[in-house]
C-alpha cells in the first residue's frame, strides 16, 4: 500500500469546505446548495474529506478504508455505497464522472475544485452588517422547522435502535443443511428442517433452556416450509413424495399434500405426519391452518395463484379470494386479527401487499415501497410478527420490517449472510439462517476417473476434483475466455457477487460496484474482449481491464444468458409476472421477444434457438419460423445445459453421464462421465471442462438479541 499524498494542512482542520457549488459542513453533516440542504451519514463525508484533501490524486480503496473505517467491522460494499450516496447528492453521475473519477480496481480521485474557506465566496456570508441589524437572520425564521427537523431524527434514530441486533448466538452446528427456523407459540422451542439429501428433510426442535435437539418425524419426506395451527398444538405443512423426478421428458407429476404433526408427541417420540387433504393434480403451497379443522392454501390453476380454503369437516376445497390484475406468489395468516397478507405482482411489476379478511374481503392494499437500491425483481415472503402488527421478510440487503401500508424498514444485524428471520412471541430476539454455500470451480479432463458417491451429512466437506481459486465461500460459473487465456467466473468472497479472473494462476477481481441482487449470470463477447453482465437490473458491458458501460434498455433486465453475435444478445426480463426471453440488439437497444416463457438457459447456435425452462426441459426452435412447434430434445436434461459450436452438452443427474447432442445430426453419444456433486457444467474447451462442485452448505441457525 502506497503512502496517502500529503494533506493539505487547513483540509485536516477545516469543518466547512466547498467543492464545486456544494458546501460542505461537517460539523452538522450537511451537504448544502443553493436551493436545498441535504443531510448525509457521517462516514460518508469522511470519504468526501478525504477525497478533498488529496485533491487531483487517487485515493486507494484500502487507504480510504484504513483512514476512515479502521477498527469498525463493515459491510463489503461500504465504500462503493459512500461513493454512490455521495455522487447522487452532489450532482454526479458514474457516467460522466465531472465530480468524483473511478479507477477500477484502484480507487477513487475528487476531480472538482475544492475551496477551504467557503465563506469568503459566500454571498450571505458579504451581505452588510447594517442591513443585517436592520432584518432580522433568516435562523430565526427557520428555528421552529429545525427543531421539527431534530425531533424527527430523532425519532426515526429511536426507531433504528427499536430493531438493531447486536448479539448473536449460533443453535446448531451440523453437518446438514438447516432452513425454515421458527420459535414454538410459547418461545420454548425452536422448530426447523434439516435436510437429508438433494430434496428430502426430517423436521426436528430444539429446547430454548437445555438445547437438547428432538427429531420430530419418523421419515424423511419432502416437508416444505412450516408453521403452527393457532393453537400450537401441530404443525402444519407441504408434502410431496416426488423427490426423485429426474428425467424431465417423463415427469412425476409434481403432487403436494397438507399434511399435519402432533407436536407435543412429536416431542415424546417421533412422528408420521397426518394427511389432511390427498393432492389433486394442482399445485399446493404454504398451507396455513385456520380454526375448527379449516385451512388454507395457495394453489396455481389458469396461470396464475388463488388463495383456496378447505374444511376438512366436509372435505370441501373452495376459492378463498382471487385476483383478476394482481400475481399473488405469497402469503400468510395473522391468527390474532384472523386475516390474511397476500403479496403479489401487479401488471407494472410493482409488488404489492394487500391485507384480506377470512371472509375473502380485501381490507386494505399498498404498494411495496422499494429503495431505489433495491431491485426491480425482488420479491417478499413477508410473515406476520407475533402480534400481527407488521410483517417481516428477507431481501438481498438483509433482513427488514413491513408495515402494513407498505413502507420497509431495514432490522440491524451484526452480519450480512442473515435470512429467514421469525420474531419471538415475547422477548426482543429473532430466530435466523446464518451462512452460504461452497462452491468450488474445477478444470477437468474427460477421462477422469469415474463417480465416488458420497456418505454422511448433506453438508459434509467433501472436494471431487482439485479446485482453482479455492476459497470457503461461493465460486460459479466459470467460462473461458474466447481466443483468449483467461477464465471468468462469479465469487461471492468479498460479501458481495462479484466478478473475477483467473489467469497465469491467480484469481482478481475484476468488478467492484455493490448491485442490488446476485449475478445470476453473465457471458463473453464473441471476440473476448468484453462481458456482459446485469447490474442494478441494467444491462452492464465492462472490459478485462475495468472499463464499464451501462446500456438502456425498454424492461429492467433479469438476466443475460448468451451474447451470439457482435451486435446480438439473449436476455431474460419479465413481463406480467413471466419471465421471458428476448433479443436485444446492441446498435438500436431495441428488445424483441423470442415468444418463449420460463427460460432458464439459452444459446442461438446458427439459426437454431435451444433452451431449458424451469422443468429442467430441453427445448429448440427455427428463428426463421417461430410460428413452428418447438422441439423437445428428449435426450438431454436442463439443469446442467450447455451449447458450444453446434453441439448441446447436458449432464444427466442421476448416473452424471455427459452426452454430446450434435445439432447437425441429431445424434447423441456419451462423451464421459462426472463424480457425485461435480457435474454442473460451466464451459467446454476440447477435452477440459470447467465444472461448479459442491463443497460444503454452512448454513445454521443462529438467535439475535
Amino acid at each position: 500500500m502506497s503512502p496517502l499524498p500529503l494533506l493539505i494542512s487547513h483540509g485536516m482542520k477545516a469543518k466547512l469546505f466547498r467543492v464545486g457549488q456544494y458546501k460542505i459542513d461537517l460539523s452538522r453533516s450537511q451537504i448544502i446548495c443553493s436551493t436545498e440542504t441535504l443531510s448525509a451519514e457521517p462516514k460518508v463525508l469522511q470519504v468526501l474529506r478525504l477525497l478533498a484533501e488529496n485533491q487531483g490524486e487517487v485515493v486507494t480503496h484500502s487507504e480510504i478504508m484504513a483512514e476512515i473505517w479502521q477498527g469498525v467491522e463493515v459491510a463489503p460494499n461500504a465504500l462503493q455505497r459512500a461513493i454512490a450516496h455521495l455522487r447522487k447528492a452532489l450532482g454526479d453521475d458514474a457516467k460522466q464522472q465531472k465530480v468524483i473519477a473511478t479507477h477500477p480496481r484502484i480507487g477513487y480521485q475528487l476531480v472538482a475544485e475544492v475551496d477551504w474557506h467557503p465563506d469568503k465566496t459566500d454571498d450571505t456570508d458579504k451581505a452588510p452588517q447594517k442591513r443585517q441589524a436592520k432584518k432580522p437572520s433568516k435562523v430565526l425564521y427557520l428555528l421552529p422547522l429545525l427543531l421539527v427537523l431534530v425531533l424527527i431524527t430523532y425519532l426515526m434514530q429511536y426507531k433504528q435502535e427499536s430493531v438493531r441486533y447486536t448479539k448473536i448466538t449460533q443453535l446448531t452446528q451440523s453437518d446438514q443443511d438447516e432452513a425454515n427456523p421458527t420459535y414454538s407459540l410459547d418461545g420454548n422451542y425452536i422448530v426447523f428442517s434439516r435436510r437429508t439429501n438433494a430434496c428430502e428433510n426430517h423436521l426436528w426442535a430444539k429446547e430454548a433452556t437445555s438445547g437438547k435437539e428432538l427429531r420430530l418425524t419418523t421419515m424423511p419426506g419432502q416437508y416444505g416450509r412450516h408453521s403452527f395451527t393457532p393453537d400450537g398444538r401441530e404443525l402444519v405443512f407441504a408434502s410431496s413424495n416426488n423427490c426423485q423426478a429426474i428425467q424431465p421428458q417423463q415427469p412425476v407429476q409434481d403432487c403436494w399434500h397438507i399434511a399435519t404433526l402432533d407436536f407435543a408427541a412429536a416431542l415424546s417420540a417421533p412422528q408420521a405426519p397426518l394427511l389432511r387433504h390427498q393432492c389433486r393434480g394442482e399445485k399446493l403451497e404454504t398451507p396455513k391452518a385456520l380454526s375448527n379443522n379449516q385451512y388454507a392454501f395457495l394453489q396455481f390453476e389458469h396461470g396464475r395463484y388463488q388463495l383456496m380454503h378447505f374444511d376438512e369437516r366436509n372435505g370441501q376445497v373452495s376459492p378463498l379470494y382471487q385476483s383478476e390484475r394482481d400475481f399473488i406468489y405469497y402469503f400468510d395468516y395473522d391468527a390474532k386479527h384472523q386475516r390474511f397478507a397476500l403479496i403479489s405482482r401487479n401488471e407494472k411489476q410493482q409488488n404489492v401487499l394487500e391485507i384480506v379478511s377470512l371472509q375473502g374481503e380485501s381490507l386494505m392494499r399498498n404498494i411495496i415501497k422499494q429503495p431505489q437500491h433495491m431491485s426491480h425483481y425482488q420479491f417478499f415472503e413477508a410473515n406476520f410478527a407475533p402480534q400481527g402488527n407488521y410483517l417481516v421478510t428477507s431481501s438481498h440487503s438483509g433482513p427488514q420490517k413491513l408495515s402494513l401500508d407498505g413502507e420497509l424498514e431495514a432490522i440491524v444485524v451484526p452480519e450480512n449472510r442473515i435470512s429467514s428471520v421469525d420474531i419471538h412471541p415475547n422477548a426482543n430476539k429473532i430466530l435466523a439462517i446464518r451462512g452460504q454455500f461452497d462452491h468450488d470451480i474445477a478444470q477437468v479432463l474427460l477421462d477422469e476417473p469415474q463417480s465416488e458417491q458420497v456418505t454422511g451429512g448433506f453438508n459434509r466437506q467433501y472436494q471431487p476434483y482439485p479446485s482453482f481459486a479455492r476459497t470457503t465461500s461461493s465460486e460459479r460459473l466459470a467460462q473461458y475466455q474466447p481466443h483468449g487465456d483467461i477464465i471468468a467466473f462469479i465469487s461471492d468472497q468479498t460479501g458481495s457477487d462479484q466478478i473475477w479472473l483467473w489467469q497465469n494462476g491467480q484469481a482478481s477481481q475484476l468488478t467492484f460496484t455493490a448491485n442490488n441482487r446476485n449475478i445470476g449470470h453473465y457471458v463473453w463477447s464473441p471476440g473476448g474482449k468484453q462481458l456482459a453482465y446485469i447490474q442494478n437490473d441494467q444491462l452492464t458491458l465492462i472490459s478485462t481491464k475495468g472499463e464499464t458501460q451501462t446500456l438502456p434498455t425498454e424492461l429492467p433486465l433479469l438476466n443475460v444468458l448468451d451474447w451470439y453475435h457482435d451486435e446480438q444478445l439473449l436476455v431474460i426480463a419479465n413481463t406480467d409476472t413471466i419471465r421471458r426471453l428476448f433479443q436485444y440488439d446492441l446498435a438500436s437497444g431495441k428488445l424483441t421477444s423470442l415468444d418463449a416463457s420460463q427460460v432458464k438457459k439459452a444459446w442461438i447456435s446458427g439459426d437454431q434457438l435451444i433452451y431449458g425452462d424451469k422443468q429442467a426441459r430441453v427445448w429448440l426452435r427455427h428463428l426463421k419460423d417461430l410460428n413452428q412447434p418447438k422441439e423437445l430434445l428428449e435426450q438431454l436434461h436442463g439443469k446442467s445445459l450447455l451449447v458450444r459450436q453446434g453441439v448441446v452438452y447436458s449432464v444427466n443427474p442421476e448416473n452424471h453421464n455427459l452426452i454430446a447432442f450434435d445439432l447437425s445430426s441429431r445424434q447423441a453419444s456419451i462423451l464421459g462421465h462426472l463424480k457425485d456433486r461435480a457435474w454442473w457444467l460451466s464451459d467446454i474447451r476440447g477435452r477440459q471442462l470447467l465444472v461448479e462442485q459442491s463443497i460444503a452448505v454452512r448454513k445454521d441457525i443462529v438467535e439475535l438479541e
